[in-house]
């Protein structure tokens, strides 16, 4: 991909670091959360976020201002089960050169890719996500619904995407247990209609890792008291380097903060699995790493899919940011994991003209 192809789509994220937005939620730019304004959005048709969380909260004035500017797009949707839940797109005004569709890590829900979808559909490239069973704005909330059910709405996404884009590229962009599902979910014979795999942090376990030892106590924790919910406050979490998100995240609605220890038990075993399953991925992949992420086994990680990456001729890539705390996407430095992403998508667009549309 041609080195300036990169720097615009750097320049895009850099250039949200300076918007000043003087109605939303939050004012400071350097910790701005989300804020991210597309040059051509008043030519879009935006149905705002405000609103959207208004209708679908009992305290319509207590909700966050996130992205006053966002021209995401809000659309319920039911799977084949008639299980309910939201899904969200960011789509360009012309066909787009690609569709990502975005998987949300544990307790957070579709809107998590608000501001690199917002740059990437600078470049022609859409986003589509949706709140996970269990999370955002479903039915059930809080409660976990196995791993076989999520990895079938993958699926079940997936085909709903294809007919909107029958012949656009897609991309799998799994965040942190997102990933983990990417990860499962490639197993399946739908994986084929995926031009490439974007994991983010993606949590792998080994048998000696520290992780392993505390699922094995949540394990034991579960069979006790498997409904005990652990509530948490994110505005010490190490999992970004963004004060002021975390403030915010803190105090979000749809954000799920109480946990129960039989949900973590079952989310330890989908990461077990997904581990032993990302030895067999074969599929093109961009893997994002921050090192100074403390809620993953990042060497771990690092040494399995760089193993792999070296297997694969040039079509895989693993990227580790010095600065980089889990939620890249998110972190102050996020300029660039949100720019090499975009590059890796266009690059392998390039190398893959067949699959284009």
């Amino acid at each position: 991909m041609p080195k300036h192809a990169h720097e615009s789509v750097r320049k895009h994220v850099l250039e949200q670091e300076k918007w000043s937005a003087p109605n939303a939620g939050i004012r400071s730019n350097h910790n701005a959360h989300y804020l991210y304004l597309h040059k051509n959005a008043a030519q879009m048709t935006a149905t705002p976020v405000t609103e959207s969380l208004a209708r679908q909260t009992e305290n319509p004035e207590g909700f966050v201002e996130y992205f006053p500017n966002s021209v995401v797009q809000r659309e319920p949707i039911k799977m084949p089960d008639g299980y309910e839940t939201q899904l969200y797109a960011w789509q360009p005004t012309e066909k787009p050169k690609a569709v990502v569709i975005g998987l949300h890590g544990i307790n957070d829900y579709g809107m998590a890719f608000d501001l690199p979808a917002n740059v990437w559909l600078a470049h022609g490239v859409s986003t589509i996500s949706v709140d996970q069973r269990g999370y955002g704005c479903t039915q059930g909330r809080g409660a976990w619904h196995g791993q076989d059910k999520m990895v079938r709405d993958i699926g079940h996404v997936t085909d709903l995407v294809h007919q909107r884009h029958p012949d656009v590229p897609l991309f799998l962009l799994g965040e942190s247990m997102g990933a983990s599902l990417a990860i499962l979910f490639a197993e399946s014979a739908a994986e084929q209609r995926f031009t490439g795999f974007i994991l983010s942090s993606p949590p792998m376990l080994g048998q000696s890792t520290l992780g392993a030892l505390i699922m094995n106590a949540i394990a034991f924790g579960a069979m006790v008291a498997p409904n005990l919910r652990f509530g948490f406050s994110l505005e010490k979490s190490t999992a970004t380097d963004n004060r002021r998100l975390l403030k915010l995240l803190n105090r979000d609605p749809f954000f799920n903060r109480k946990t129960k220890l039989g949900t973590l038990r079952r989310v330890g075993e989908m990461l077990q699995n997904a581990t032993a399953a990302a030895h067999n991925l074969d599929v093109p992949f961009l893997v994002l790493l921050g090192k100074r992420d403390r809620r993953i086994d990042r060497r771990l990680a690092q040494k399995l899919f760089t193993e792999k990456s070296r297997r694969q001729a040039g079509r895989s890539s693993v990227l580790v940011y010095e600065d980089g705390f889990h939620l890249l996407f998110r972190d102050h430095g996020r300029a660039l994991p949100i720019s090499d992403t975009a590059a890796w998508i266009l690059e392998t667009l390039d190398k893959n003209p067949e699959r284009t549309g």
